[in-house]
């Protein structure tokens, strides 16, 4: 006996539906599973069973899918004698395919003489749908059964999928024109089954991620009804990403069996123009990969033509990767359809699959590190892990402060890695300080010039506008902006909306378009931007009578560098620094990948992170004694950075954690010597050996000789010099 995975008896009552007649004529066929649904399984043997006086097995099948909340197909309805007596539309149901038919049927009194099967569940307790047969029972059955199966008049080659297609084609024109939109109509138990027939097919069933929807409108009949196929790790909606679907031409002369991408988000997020141009340029991409196809007989250009001429008909015509044409009256068989699938759903699955393994954070932060020696900025005996903590910052937050000593390299490092990443992608932008309004950054309708023939006022567009527009307009790759002394003007006054839209995710972006040499806003989509995802922001500070200090607000929002220069450092022999080499593609849309997933530390958690987190906890009850706690936003990019941190080669969580401290708590922390001091000596103390939360912690001196290392560095030797000017000057900010 060929060897299969479980048995089941599915048990049918003749007085409600007509099995008998149905495994005639419908070759797949939903079963009610009223019990054991969590156990039945693809591939497992089916025996048909016909309740009543006659009772026994009348055909023989095999499950095709899982057990799942479903409606009846179709295709069975003329077999119902009664409606079901739950009342219910949609039960757990299970596919099933008829393989054979018993030919006379095996009666339950032929099995009750049998020894082997006198334990046969059905046998001594029939109440039920389903019932389990052991693997010897299965035997012995398979045995009776060998000289009475034969072949169902549904068997053969199948028109189950060609004819649900051609019914689409010759009926929907009819009820989009004359009929009142509502899903009674036939149409839609049309598409139905052909969802339904498509989800039972051996190409998608052997994929367990592939997902057939069907659409003929929401509200309104679609001038374009489609039936999709999509990979649930790739997308779960036609409004985004890439999947296989069936398109109807809008007159209906045939239908194209495509290779597509989603078109509603991507022009939501970057407009109609924009979103189509980037949909375009994502097709002429996939098409290298689909090349094969082109031996199956699939095009691979942009020509498909829907016979449409606007709405998402004509969207779709510019988002195809590949198609081909089955014309109304000569849709082929069920086995060509399904081959043309199958080779469709294998370049669905090239187009998925990375031809190459993504880089990693760690070749990131080598090839980055690499560039900044080769063009002649070195950061001394510290220079890789200086790196590290910068790459951690800028991917954990796209907003990085960077102080410390005039001329140790801050301001180096920001252009660098906008260099780095391609000059076309940096702009860097001296602040002013007349900067008094978001107008410095977000331009301004400038009403003495005249009005468009539309209506439309032409705005006064800085530099700064038009690369977050250019940024928003390409998000597959980085951009950076750096704003140089940023703290020459009030932060909170020209950056507070820009703080705001980068939290909140919110459009606040004016959505302008260069029209005739002038700015003016979208004619075909009005709507503001979101701040673009792929923009990194790099400030850097410097203090003196003419700089002002940062408000805890923007302090809060971004993680503060300081940059010193060690005595040994300046061994090195000093140059000015040359351009740097723009990284490959691979390495900028690694860092780009990690940086815009909000999640990313949830996949690539840090080895060390009950540890990592533990302390961060301790420190929360440290300030939170002195009323200097942080909140929710701190503790969650506290955890993203040390998860980015280890993947770019930290091996210590205490060094994350000492990092931490140093750019998310420290630069905070301003005032007098009564209101700070307490402050300063219990982080000291924490600082110094990774405990103390006793009521002597404030009473510790970060300035005493000690005769052990601290714990944590870096943040200990700023506590030290911090509280050493706040007893001297009576006042003291992280800046110093």
């Amino acid at each position: 006996m060929a060897e299969i995975m479980r048995s089941w008896i599915f048990q049918n009552n003749p007085a409600i539906w007509d099995m008998s007649a149905a495994v005639h004529r419908v070759p797949e066929m939903t079963w009610s599973t009223s019990q054991h649904a969590s156990e039945i399984a693809p591939g497992d043997r089916v025996y048909m069973w016909e309740a009543g006086p006659n009772a026994g097995i009348q055909a023989t099948g095999e499950v095709l899918d899982r057990p799942s909340l479903r409606p009846e197909f179709p295709a069975e309805t003329p077999y119902r004698k009664k409606p079901d007596p739950s009342g219910e539309t949609e039960r757990v149901r299970v596919l099933v395919r008829v393989d054979q038919l018993v030919d006379p049927p095996l009666l339950r009194t032929e099995l009750m003489s049998i020894q082997e099967l006198s334990n046969l569940s059905i046998l001594k307790f029939a109440q039920g749908t389903n019932f389990p047969v052991t693997s010897g029972e299965a035997e012995v059955l398979e045995g009776l059964l060998k000289d009475r199966l034969i072949q169902p008049q549904s068997s053969g080659v199948g028109r189950s999928i060609a004819d649900a297609l051609e019914q689409v084609l010759s009926q929907y024109v009819e009820a989009r024109q004359n009929a009142a939109f509502s899903g009674e109509h036939p149409i839609f138990g049309v598409l139905q089954r052909l969802t339904q027939s498509l989800a039972a097919s051996q190409p998608i069933r052997s994929n367990s991620h592939l997902k057939v929807k069907a659409s003929a409108g929401q509200g309104n009949w679609a001038k374009v009804p489609w039936v999709a196929i999509m990979d649930d790790r790739e997308t779960t909606t036609t409004q985004k990403g890439t999947y296989c679907v069936y398109l109807f031409r809008e007159d209906c002369s045939g239908v194209y069996l495509t290779l597509n991408q989603g078109v509603t988000e991507p022009q939501n997020l970057h407009g109609p123009a924009e979103g189509k141009r980037l949909i375009r340029a994502r097709a002429a991409e996939l098409r290298q990969g689909a090349m094969p196809l082109g031996g199956s007989g699939f095009q691979l250009d942009a020509d498909i033509d829907l016979r449409s001429t606007s709405g998402l008909g004509a969207d779709y015509e510019a988002s195809t990767v590949a198609y081909k044409l089955y014309e109304k009256g000569a849709v082929p068989n069920d086995e060509a359809l399904l081959k043309d699938l199958a080779q469709l759903l294998g370049a669905y699955e090239t187009a998925l699959s990375p031809v190459t393994p993504p880089a990693t954070l760690g070749a990131v932060l080598a090839g980055f590190s690499k560039a900044l020696s080769t063009s002649g900025l070195r950061f001394g005996t510290r220079h890789d892990e200086t790196v590290r903590s910068f790459l951690a910052s800028v991917i954990t937050k796209p907003l990085v402060i960077l102080t410390g000593l005039s001329g140790s390299g801050k301001t180096q490092i920001a252009i660098k890695f906008g260099e780095w990443l391609g000059q076309e992608h940096l702009l860097v932008i001296p602040v002013r300080p007349d900067w008094t309004g978001p107008e410095a950054l977000f331009g301004y309708v400038d009403v003495l010039r005249p009005s468009s023939p539309g209506g439309s006022r032409p705005w006064s567009v800085p530099n700064t506008l038009a690369f977050m527009l250019k940024a928003a307009r390409d998000p597959l790759n980085p951009y950076v902006l750096v704003l140089d002394e940023m703290n020459l003007a009030h932060v909170e006054r020209y950056f507070a909306d820009y703080l705001s839209g980068m939290e909140s995710a919110q459009p606040i972006l004016p959505n302008l378009v260069q029209e005739g040499g002038e700015w003016r806003e979208s004619s075909q989509d009005p709507n503001p931007l979101p701040i673009p995802r792929n923009l990194f922001v790099v400030g850097t500070v410097n203090v003196d009578e003419t700089t002002y200090m940062f408000s805890p607000k923007v302090l809060d929002r971004a993680n503060t560098l300081e940059f010193r220069v060690a005595t040994d450092d300046l061994a090195q022999t000093p140059a000015k620094p040359t351009v740097a080499t723009a990284t490959s593609q691979a390495l900028a849309q690694a860092l780009l990948a990690a940086a815009t997933d909000d999640s990313w530390q949830e996949s690539h958690p840090s080895p060390h992170l009950s540890e990592f987190v533990s302390h961060v906890k301790i420190l929360h009850r440290v300030l939170s004694n002195l009323g200097a706690e942080f909140g929710y936003r701190t503790y969650y990019e506290a955890r993203r950075f040390s998860s980015v941190y280890f993947a770019l080669g930290g091996t210590e969580w205490q060094n994350a954690l000492d990092l931490q401290i140093m750019q998310k708590v420290l630069p905070k922390l301003h005032g007098s010597r009564r209101r700070l001091e307490p402050t300063l000596s219990a982080l000291g103390r924490f600082c110094f050996d990774l405990g103390a939360v006793d009521d002597q912690a404030n009473q510790f001196d970060p300035v005493a000789a000690t005769t052990v290392d601290p714990r944590l560095p870096i943040s200990f030797e700023k506590i030290r010099r911090m509280t050493l000017s706040v007893r001297a000057n009576q006042f003291v900010s992280f800046t110093e």
